[in-house]
């Protein structure tokens, strides 16, 4: 009777701490994913489009009458825009023609 008692103690026992373990481990994991999505919600998206020949004025949104951009031109009303920047004739932004 004795060693049944112990036994059943002993699992009772073992039950609580491997069940305390897993709602802990649980517990971290919701915590884990729930922190990763509020840093992954705050990041900006970032998309840089870089065309080849364009000019300043070759889209509506920088005062071309002659050419429609519609979707350019939304681009530049919904998104930051960099106006001021330098280039270098000799850095094409892509490789030399075949």
């Amino acid at each position: 009777m004795q060693r049944d008692h112990n036994d059943r103690v002993y699992n009772q026992t073992a039950f609580k701490t491997l069940m305390t373990r897993f709602s802990l481990q649980l517990l971290f994991a919701i915590c884990a994913a729930n922190a990763l999505s509020l840093v992954a919600s705050q990041s900006p998206n970032v998309i840089l489009i870089l065309t080849d020949d364009q000019g300043y004025g070759d889209i509506r949104s920088h005062g071309n009458v002659k050419i429609d951009t519609p979707h350019l031109d939304r681009l530049a009303d919904d998104g930051a825009r960099f106006e001021n920047f330098f280039v270098a004739p000799v850095c094409p932004p892509r490789g030399p023609a075949s």
